[in-house]
């Protein structure tokens, strides 16, 4: 029958062709990203090659030790497939197949692997005090070992604060803890983004935070004389409870006694009170109850340890008590007229203060030194007290050692006799109208200059060489250098003052050649210059240090007219020759959007620009340099004198314009600047505040697209990036500009998420958005739900 069949098919001329029984198809796999949120949709796509258009083709995963179908799809026109998918936590395969059909087998694509990442978070509590530590711990699914964890608080601004990160763990747990402020708090963990993995949230938490009370103690006394009869101690509760129990408590021997305990509503006081005795210590302490935690007050000493000593000796003690509100008294026999300095050196002692036989305090310190000349004869007391926790105390009382010279002095060493003991050098500088002071003490530390009057006189150009040098303006007469030491034991120190060489020089004329003959010298040049701002120029022969300041006041960076000082100075041994320019901003004018006005500092080692225009409210404008020779800095555009926010942070500037008025814009050239400076438009669109994506097209590198989004006050904003062209790099910049003109600055990752931010004013935000490389962008901008 076959044969007949066949037979007759020739005969007719018919022939019957069916499709190849082995037809291949391979099924290629891809994913828009293959490590992402698992909250986040991926697109799987490939191309069935070889497949008819119409082929269906299968998304699966592999669950349980079987491939379950997750969706199916038909081949476009060009072979290919496409699906969106959200997988859970964790580690997932996927794959797609082409089922067996007429003419073809089935065929499988490779398996790929993706990873969805999640962060748990699970708090210890949702309820606590104000002094408690809140406690959270979690996984990061799918996420790498080594990802930080933040620990972020939700502000009452709207923005999302870390106040704590984990970042080393053998594991992916994590666990961290901080304190809340009261009342409702919002937290979360974030972990940000980094190579290969996108930043992932977890869910908020609410936290209710409960204010503590707070316990305020006073005290009769801090140290009490054993002849003292009655003592007493005044507490109340103040931001807690309608009413509290206070208890005062005494120590005898290690045990805290207590002798009486009342209630007290808010905010009241209480009083309790006890027979002095030496060497009693009293605090109060708040009861814990079901509303309120237990906190004790500062203690209180009635008793001080006492001590003798002698000008010109040492005293040590050690293994104080950490009891706060002790007091160790030293008594010293001093005669009228006597110089005396007290030198103390201690990790516990936080103030002292030193009374004369009638009861009169005659200096007071906190750390390091002080000095006082008796004006009567018989015992001083220095009492230092609040010991902060347990150990020792050094002090010495000398008196100091006093050398005199003058200036231009070829110097001389002086060395001290005792431990303790300070140096005072009196220096003549009545024949010169400025000197440079050089001291070297081998283990001196604090070195303070004062005047005839006794006044501590401002250095107008600190350590301009050396750690112990600067210059200084004479007013005629004597000053005194004093140096105390910084470790308890003799100690030399070298002093020399040397006359500062005076040049004159003019704004905008020739420079002025500043030569140091010396290393221990200053070269000082002065100028009369006018009354604007003033920007200093300079070139060094060898490593110098130049600087200027108000010769009237010694204010760095001079403005108005009178008289400036330019100080030159070398290093070390090295002795530089400085070429020193002062000049005023060179003014050009310019028009927004016009052509770009032509730049030429030759000549000039540093030159300020200022570029005036006008502007109109609501213009985005850009400043955009070229430059052929030397440098500059970034532009600044002020308005009566007010820097305005550059809201691009590079050289280029990027400004919205908060009014009509005349702007100027300044940048700094120096080392020959040459090129130009243009004020131009930056091209404006407008996207919808209601989550429509947009697309943005970046056709330079480098440029900023300013887009308009019409927002309502109170709202929370939320950006997302939807897609982005590959040739687009993987980071791009956005900068929010509220109405009320604060901005927000914020790189994201492609795609990426803007953290939400709250708008406080009606009106239109300003979305500046610029990228590195050219391409195109679909952006959302909506409330949050």
């Amino acid at each position: 029958m076959a044969r007949w069949l066949v037979a007759v098919l020739m005969l007719t001329g018919l022939t019957l062709t069916g499709p190849p029984s082995h037809a291949a198809v391979q099924v290629t796999i891809g994913a828009s990203q293959t490590v992402f949120r698992a909250t986040d949709a991926v697109a799987v796509r490939g191309k069935a090659v070889g497949a008819k258009p119409g082929t269906v083709v299968k998304l699966q995963r592999w669950v349980g030790g079987t491939w379950k179908t997750l969706q199916s799809r038909k081949t476009w026109s060009a072979q290919t497939y496409s699906f969106s998918v959200r997988l859970p936590a964790g580690v997932q395969y996927v794959r797609v197949i082409k089922p067996r059909q007429l003419g073809q087998p089935a065929a499988a694509s490779p398996n790929l692997k993706l990873t969805a990442l999640v962060i748990t978070l699970i708090a210890d509590k949702t309820t606590m005090m104000a002094d408690e530590w809140l406690h959270v711990s979690g996984t990061t699914i799918g996420a790498r070992l080594d990802s930080q964890v933040n620990l972020q608080v939700l502000s009452s601004e709207g923005v999302w604060t870390t106040v704590s990160h984990f970042d080393e763990r053998p594991t992916r747990d994590y666990s961290m803890e901080t304190r809340l402020a009261p009342g409702y708090q919002y937290v979360r963990v974030m972990m940000p983004r980094q190579l290969g993995q996108p930043s992932v949230v977890s869910p908020t938490l609410r936290i209710t935070v409960r204010r503590n009370p707070k316990l305020v103690a006073t005290a009769d006394f801090e140290s009490v004389w054993p002849d003292r009869q009655q003592i007493s101690l005044t507490g109340a509760v103040t931001e807690g409870p309608a009413s509290a129990v206070l208890a005062m408590e005494r120590l005898d021997g290690e045990v805290w006694e207590r002798l009486e305990s009342r209630a007290v509503a808010a905010g009241a006081e209480v009083t309790f009170e006890d027979t002095a005795a030496p060497g009693r210590q009293y605090r109060l302490r708040l009861l814990p109850t079901t509303l309120t935690t237990g906190q004790t007050s500062r203690i209180f000493a009635n008793t001080a340890a006492t001590y003798v000593m002698t000008l010109n000796s040492a005293l040590e003690i050690r293994s104080i008590q950490p009891t706060t509100g002790a007091a160790a008294q030293i008594r010293v026999e001093v005669a009228a007229g006597e110089r005396v300095e007290v030198v103390k050196r201690s990790d516990v002692g936080h103030s002292a203060r030193v009374y004369s036989p009638s009861g009169e305090v005659v200096a007071g310190f906190t750390e390091g030194a002080a000095r006082f000349t008796a004006r009567e004869s018989g015992t001083y007391l220095i009492e230092i007290s609040d010991w902060a926790r347990e150990g020792s105390l050094q002090l010495w009382l000398s008196t100091p050692k006093v050398v005199e010279t003058t200036v231009d002095d070829p110097g001389f060493v002086v060395d001290t006799d005792r431990a303790g003991q300070s140096v005072e050098v009196r220096i003549d500088a009545s024949a010169t109208e400025f000197f440079t002071l050089l001291a070297e003490a081998t283990t001196g530390e604090t070195q303070v200059l004062y005047d005839g009057d006794g006044t501590v006189v401002k250095p107008l150009l600190p350590a301009v060489q050396r750690y112990r040098e600067a210059v200084y303006r004479s007013n005629g007469g004597t000053y005194t250098l004093r140096i105390f030491p910084s470790y308890h034991e003799p100690f030399d120190v070298a002093v020399r003052a040397l006359s500062a060489t005076l040049l004159a020089g003019n704004v905008n004329g020739d420079t002025v050649e500043a030569v140091v003959a010396d290393p221990h010298r200053v070269a000082l040049i002065e100028f009369e210059r006018p009354a604007e701002r003033v920007t200093l120029g300079y070139e060094c022969e060898g490593d110098c240090n130049v600087e200027v300041f108000d010769a009237a006041t010694g204010e760095p960076s001079p403005a108005g007219d009178g008289r400036s000082i330019v100080a030159v100075s070398g290093y070390d041994e090295r002795l530089p020759t400085a070429l020193v320019q002062l000049t005023t901003p060179l003014h050009l004018d310019a028009t927004v959007g016009g052509e770009p006005v032509d730049i030429d500092l030759t000549g000039y080692y540093r030159r300020e620009v200022a570029l005036h225009f006008r502007a109109t409210q609501g213009q985005v404008i850009a400043a955009r340099q070229t430059h052929s020779a030397g440098d500059t800095y970034r532009p600044e555009l002020t308005l009566a004198g007010v820097t305005v926010p550059n809201y691009l942070r590079t050289w280029r500037g990027l400004w919205a314009i908060p009014a009509d008025d005349e702007y100027t814009m300044t940048l700094t050239g120096f080392r020959g600047y040459t090129g130009t400076l243009a004020v131009e438009t930056a091209e404006r669109l407008e996207l919808p505040g209601d989550g429509t994506p947009t697309t943005v097209e970046i056709d330079e590198p480098g440029e900023t697209i300013v887009a308009r989004i019409p927002m309502p006050a109170g709202v929370i904003l939320h950006a997302t990036l939807d897609e982005v062209a590959a040739s687009l790099g993987d980071t791009w910049d956005v900068t929010l500009i509220t109405p009320d003109n604060t901005y927000w600055y914020n790189s994201w990752a492609i795609p990426g998420t803007l953290p939400p931010e709250v708008v406080r004013e009606p009106g239109d935000i300003l979305a500046l958005i610029s990228a590195d490389q050219t391409g195109s962008l679909r952006l959302a901008f909506r409330p949050r739900d």
